[in-house]
């Protein structure tokens, strides 16, 4: 009664039994226990559906679309009309990156009774301006890109082009 008289009249305590408080904490372990073990098989299978699409993008993105790159020619047709010979080494959103580029040029000294013109096929970089042999295009200005094959005119011309130069 001593302690008692010590606390406020507006002041209530809650004296539980020790029984009672033991049996409220099992309660209450066996309720998160039961949580835990219910939202466990439930994250599980989100970070194995996260995991999967992450697998498959990452596939898509640098695997799968690049498994030919670099060795197939190809022939990029723009807005302008130009088209350019070479092989595909990296696209962007924005860029294709063209390597080996080769591009068509008329031949100027065409006598009168020749009606269609004639072209040759030029490595890039034999200009003046010496150019490196690669390509950055804008995406905007590409209309379409075809691959070519072995047996293509275009292919074999340069493959001959390329055995003169070694």
């Amino acid at each position: 009664m001593e302690k008692l008289e010590n606390f406020n009249k507006d002041e209530f305590v809650l004296v539980e039994e020790p029984q009672v408080i033991s049996k409220r904490r099992l309660a209450i372990n066996r309720r998160s226990k039961m949580r835990k073990g219910k939202h466990c098989p439930y994250c599980i299978c989100l970070v194995i559906i996260i995991l999967l699409t992450v697998g498959v993008f990452l596939f898509y993105r640098f695997w799968q679309v690049g498994l030919g790159r670099g060795k197939i020619w190809q022939a990029v047709f723009l807005a302008n009309n130009q088209v350019y010979f070479g092989k595909i080494v990296r696209e962007t959103k924005e860029v294709i990156v063209l390597r080996e580029v080769y591009y068509l040029r008329e031949e100027s000294n065409l006598t009168k009774e020749e009606q269609t013109p004639r072209f040759s096929l030029v490595k890039l970089g034999e200009e003046l301006h010496s150019p490196e042999d690669e390509m950055r295009i804008n995406k905007r200005f590409v209309i379409f890109v075809e691959s070519l094959k072995p047996s293509s005119e275009i292919v074999k011309n340069i493959e001959l082009l390329k055995g003169k130069n070694r």
